[in-house]
């Protein structure tokens, strides 16, 4: 949601139209707004004699409870998210079990760095992971540290 408009750009808006200088139609594409921007400013001015923003509502506040995330990362420090999460969902009630996604949404709101995989990514093409991989030219076996590979090939 865009941040509100200034509150000096409202007043001059509003003195505008209470000076008489124009219509809400006029006005609003002299200042570059909606008319019902304007319309509502003025509405605002009459009723509380100011133009302030009103503060901003709505939104929807996550059921999951931080000082509980504190308390399962103390215990498993090196779990994935979803080990974390599945962990947060045995101690919370089943209404108020959470999905990974939104754990991890939590765990950032709550100054966490996430781990994705804990296990090494492997990739199932590349020949030099597996049991028939062949030693790289400088080192043995399966690491793809400073060793030259058939992946490696230029086009």
């Amino acid at each position: 949601m865009p941040k509100p408009y200034d509150v000096a750009f409202r007043g001059r808006a509003v003195a505008a139209y209470e000076a008489g200088e124009g219509g809400y139609h006029e006005l609003a594409t002299l200042f570059g707004l909606g008319y019902r921007t304007l319309e509502r400013w003025v509405a605002q001015y009459r009723a509380t004699d100011s133009v302030m923003p009103r503060p901003r509502g709505g939104g929807w506040r996550s059921p999951i409870d931080l000082v509980l995330i504190h308390a399962v990362v103390r215990e498993r420090p090196d779990g994935t998210s979803d080990e974390l999460c599945r962990a947060y969902n045995r101690r919370v009630g089943h209404a108020h079990r959470t999905t990974t996604t939104s754990f991890r949404r939590a765990m950032k709101r709550a100054g966490y760095v996430l781990k994705k995989n804990g296990r090494a990514q492997v990739n199932t093409t590349d020949p030099t992971f597996g049991p028939n991989a062949r030693p790289s030219a400088r080192g043995s076996g399966g690491s793809t540290r400073g060793g030259w590979f058939p992946s490696m090939k230029r086009a």
